[in-house]
């Protein structure tokens, strides 16, 4: 990232003025407009079968044939426009900055009967190679805003736990319990744990595995889901404290929330550059339209499409391995990783090679194509 001093003070006389971390008050008409917990847009029509909150398609396929017929990748099918695998490293952290809708716990989901468990076909050569019936994947449904789904005047509605602005949220947490759990308020700086690592720290975090794995903490609780996410966290936090002591030694009679409002905001800055200027234009092939001006009437809130279908075309490019680089090319002794290895790892994982050789690997090869299919780590054995 660039290196950037701050030559003049951005906070003059009078109080610091500085985004929120739950997102309100970005649109000064609607101010919950963004923030967590607000309802993800429905841009296409709600289909629940008693228009309430009943889910459809019991008569249509079930998930896992449409997958086994629709999607199964056989070989590898890298990207034709010549995209690195950094593009799908970028497009995951962009959305775990934008939208999260947990599920019910299975426990919960069985007592309310909100379990939608998906069948498993007679024939799968993956998850049923010896032809048993009954055999499922337990899905629970998403959790629904309270006070919704009562009538068809009131369906169902759901709800996005993190802010939906590009602002950041995954760095710093959507909440200020989250945003001061993860600051070191000195320097303006954000923890980091041994090997300048994230920090590993007694709050939420999404986790499959054994209960006592060890696992990094961020903004956002699905940062440990894969090394190369965790790594991209990391590089964020990095220059956030990099940043920070800067603005240091540029300002020495900066108090600590000066210096780390501060830091953030660049930091969110270069973020959001990235994003339009980098990871857009090399993603669609062509640059965005040039910014007309703020429309307050524009709702920046997520649609259900896209958190739930559109933005997963992204799963179409991950590869099968994540390659691990020294800074000559070669790969390291400790060798890549297969994906399937890399799911929720022990925090060692990344202590033991560090990010450099990851990040080195997600620049240097070619992402799988853009398209409707999915390799064989993400579609058989990430739900297995």
């Amino acid at each position: 990232m660039p290196n950037i001093l701050i030559e003049t003070d951005p906070f003059l006389d009078g109080e610091i003025q500085h985004p929120t971390f739950d997102g309100t008050e970005n649109n000064l008409n609607n101010t919950d407009w963004g923030s967590a917990g607000s309802e993800l847009l429905n841009q296409a029509p709600l289909d629940y079968s008693d228009s309430i909150s009943a889910p459809s398609g019991q008569d249509r396929p079930a998930p896992r044939e449409i997958s086994n017929t629709m999607a199964n990748q056989e070989g590898p099918v890298v990207s034709e426009a010549g995209l690195s695998n950094m593009v799908w490293a970028m497009g995951q952290f962009l959305d775990h900055d934008l939208s999260l809708t947990p599920a019910l716990s299975r426990a919960d989901a069985l007592a309310a009967g909100e379990t939608l468990d998906i069948e498993i076909p007679d024939d799968d050569p993956y998850m049923n190679p010896d032809g048993v019936d009954g055999l499922s994947i337990n899905f629970q449904r998403s959790g629904a805003i309270d006070g919704t789904g009562d009538s068809a005047d009131n369906p169902r509605q759901l709800p996005n736990i993190i802010t939906s602005w590009i602002d950041g949220s995954n760095i710093y947490g959507s909440d200020n319990e989250r945003a001061d759990s993860l600051r070191s308020f000195n320097g303006g700086r954000l923890r980091v744990s041994d090997g300048n690592l994230l920090p590993v720290l007694e709050v939420e975090n999404d986790n499959p595995g054994p209960p006592d794995t060890e696992l990094f903490a961020a903004g956002d609780i699905r940062a440990n889901e894969n090394v190369v996410l965790s790594s991209m966290h990391t590089l964020f936090v990095r220059e956030h404290n990099r940043l920070a002591g800067s603005l240091a030694n540029e300002h020495p009679d900066w108090t600590d929330e000066q210096i780390f409002q501060r830091a953030r905001q660049i930091n969110v800055a270069q973020f959001q550059h990235i994003v339009f200027e980098e990871y857009l234009p090399s993603l669609l092939g062509q640059s965005l339209d040039e910014y007309e001006g703020y429309d307050a009437s524009v709702n920046p809130g997520i649609s259900r499409t896209f958190s739930t279908a559109a933005f997963r075309f992204g799963h179409t490019m991950v590869s099968p391995e994540i390659a691990r680089l020294e800074d000559n090319g070669e790969e390291i002794a400790e060798g890549n990783l297969n994906l399937a290895d890399a799911f929720f790892p022990n925090a060692d994982e990344l202590r033991s090679t560090g990010i450099d050789p990851i990040i080195r690997g997600s620049i240097s090869t070619l992402s799988q194509n853009a398209d409707t299919q999915v390799i064989d780590e993400l579609r058989n054995l990430l739900f297995s």
